[in-house]
């Protein structure tokens, strides 16, 4: 009995024999900063608590210790998923994991990989020393979406063909050659 595929490639899981490979991220001392983040902000919210209790029902207090509190718990939340992210290649799909969030990459559509040293722009995203997540602009690359546990140095950028993300593997040369491995057998069927 022949195997259904859902993306149109013809059974590219029953291609690799070691369907599934899971890729830790490099480490680095991110998860510090994202904890100092929610303490300072903690901090800041119950001081604000604290110095605005004598102004019950302003308005303006409250909203400043309900945003102080919801960054808080926030960046809590980017403490403890920081030690869940991963990188999974299972047939022809790149999965990045961060905490309980899932990012699905079709390996079909990426051109190329390659490491980097970036610079940074200003941007609304999140860049800490060791931490760097969602979409990220940096001056030598334009925009690239980060799920990294470095902002600036080794960055392995995927390029596809709907845009390119940032990534750091702890066994680098090993997630490239298998990157480039599936992407080379898509680049061949499409030759066909």
């Amino acid at each position: 009995m022949k195997a259904k595929t859902t993306t149109g490639t013809p059974d590219s899981a029953s291609l690799f024999p070691e369907d599934k490979k899971v890729y830790e991220p490099r480490g680095s001392i991110g998860w510090v900063f994202l904890l100092l983040m929610s303490i300072v902000f903690g901090v800041m919210a119950w001081f604000s608590f604290i110095a605005y209790s004598d102004y019950t029902g302003h308005f303006g207090a409250m909203i400043s210790i309900i945003l102080l509190a919801l960054l808080a718990i926030i960046s809590f939340l980017m403490f403890i998923w920081f030690f869940r992210i991963r990188y999974e290649l299972t047939g022809d799909k790149l999965l990045i994991y961060y905490g309980p969030l899932k990012y699905n990459v079709d390996l079909y559509l990426v051109d190329d990989i390659e490491v980097k040293t970036l610079i940074p722009k200003l941007s609304i995203a999140l860049i800490l020393p060791g931490f760097s997540k969602w979409v990220v602009s940096y001056k030598n690359e334009g925009k690239l979406f980060m799920c990294a546990t470095r902002s600036m140095n080794n960055i392995t950028i995927v390029r596809t063909k709907i845009g390119n993300i940032g990534l750091t593997p702890a066994r680098e040369a090993d997630f490239i050659e298998e990157v480039n491995k599936r992407i080379q057998f898509f680049k061949a069927l499409e030759s066909r």
